[in-house]
């Protein structure tokens, strides 16, 4: 069976970015409970591979938790 977390080590090294990137970028543009866990008594971060494996696709470039942001401002704009 396949993990579907990686610790932020092994998640640098399957993307091919740093783990400094990660780690600089946690709360702003990877978000606690969606693209990582920091679960009680384990002395590291978890991350999930499917969700920022969607990241790396730009499937959730716009998407926030309201809705796509795009749709959002052209509804606005709209009146």
């Amino acid at each position: 069976m396949t993990s579907r977390y990686l610790s932020t080590g092994q998640m640098a090294k399957y993307l091919g970015i740093s783990k400094d990137f990660l780690l600089s970028h946690r709360g702003s543009l990877f978000i606690e409970g969606k693209h990582y866990f920091n679960p009680a008594g384990i002395n590291r971060l978890l991350w999930d591979i499917e969700v920022m494996e969607m990241w790396v696709r730009g499937y959730e470039s716009n998407v926030t938790g309201f809705g796509n942001i795009d749709e959002i401002v052209t509804n606005l704009l709209r009146g």
